[in-house]
């Protein structure tokens, strides 16, 4: 009887710290986000030198700015399969009510930003999508379908999305120019956002589309299911150290699936191809399992631990509460330490400081939440 409570004991300490691994995945993906975001607008409105990997590709490749979003989608996928376990399942009307929220909030937000963008002027209009709006869309549909679909039957579905999606990239645009995968916005899937969401796209131009669009909605909701499947793998099966070493190898296997495909059906964030999902997801498995390994063998700091935590457990707030500090307080009170800072240091390395320093702003309010044990639930 003894032995038997000592086997159940392990398999939950086991279980908790997968979930603490969840989150710290999450957080160390909200870390990059502010370190990312603030960047991104150091660069394009103050002109601050920034390292090339913290900034978006123009269009074709990977960098880890471009590993950011995809890995919330992921994660998302991940948070499914640990919140959907038996017995916990959440309803169907619970799923519509949170993915209702979340739409309405990226809403709310991607137009501050949309707004802001075009110098507050009345004139811009709305934008009708955005990550949130993303995120919404992938979660609802994940949840739905993890529902009523086996393991099995959801990764066919995923993979089957990833392929489907590669044919409807190449097919002819309607207004008669070329298609062409590697020149910005020269494809049918830009082309519908062109046609449905006319000037109410992130990228204006007779080139424009929506980084967040219709059609590349599809192959996120597929990153999403392919989260649910390695989440559900992950819960159950990575207590143990063979079984977590098998998750980073099929995690190393997904990655250069995707950089292989990559020759044929190039990495572009903006159309969310299916070798960009790819080598997106596998990343995110190596990193999670990495986590799981270093929690297992107490190699990992728990002031490590505790500080992405905060972020991980409260990461919609994270995200809600970054962009009016964004624009209220870090950017317009940079230059001047942006300018000290170059005097003394390489000036990729001052923005560097200084996003790592706006990213230390939010954590702030979160740890403050998690002392407390306060966690916002959108």
């Amino acid at each position: 009887m003894a032995e038997t409570t000592s086997c159940k004991v392990s398999s939950a300490r086991s279980g908790e710290q997968r979930l603490e691994s969840l989150d710290i995945l999450r957080g160390l993906v909200v870390a990059g986000m502010l370190l990312v975001n603030f960047s991104l607008g150091a660069a394009e409105y103050l002109r601050f030198l920034v390292a090339p990997t913290l900034l978006h590709s123009a269009w074709a490749g990977f960098t880890v700015a471009d590993a950011v979003f995809p890995a919330f989608l992921f994660i998302v996928g991940l948070s499914i399969a640990a919140a959907t376990r038996p017995g916990v399942a959440a309803s169907r009307s619970k799923v519509l009510r949170r993915a209702a929220r979340l739409f309405a909030l990226g809403f709310l937000l991607s137009n501050v930003t949309w707004l802001w963008m075009h110098d507050w002027s009345p004139g811009a209009g709305l934008r009708i999508m955005g990550v949130l709006q993303r995120i919404a869309l992938c979660y609802c549909a994940a949840s739905l379908l993890s529902l009523r679909l086996s393991q099995r039957t959801t990764l066919a579905l995923a993979l089957a999305s990833l392929l489907l999606y590669w044919p409807i990239t190449l097919l002819p645009i309607p207004d008669g120019a070329p298609t062409n995968l590697a020149a910005r916005g020269m494809n049918f899937v830009s082309w519908v956002d062109r046609a449905l969401l006319g000037p109410y796209r992130y990228v204006g131009g007779a080139d424009g589309y929506d980084s967040e669009g219709l059609l590349s909605t599809v192959p996120a909701i597929a990153q999403c299911l392919l989260g649910v499947v390695a989440g559900r793998w992950f819960m159950t099966r990575a207590g143990e150290r063979e079984s977590l070493v098998a998750f980073a190898l099929a995690g190393v296997a997904c990655a250069a699936t995707g950089v292989a495909w990559a020759r044929y059906f190039p990495l572009v964030k903006d159309l969310w191809t299916s070798s960009f999902v790819l080598l997106s997801s596998g990343i995110c498995m190596v990193i999670l399992a990495l986590i799981q390994l270093l929690l297992s063998s107490r190699r990992l700091p728990r002031w490590l631990a505790r500080f992405l935590a905060a972020f991980g457990r409260n990461a919609i707030l994270a995200y809600a509460i970054y962009l009016p500090g964004l624009i209220v307080l870090a950017l317009p009170l940079t230059p001047a330490a942006y300018r000290a800072l170059s005097s003394l240091i390489p000036p990729e390395a001052a923005s560097l400081m200084l996003a790592a320093a706006f990213m230390l702003l939010i954590w702030i309010p979160m740890a403050a939440l998690q002392r407390r044990g306060r966690y916002v639930r959108i």
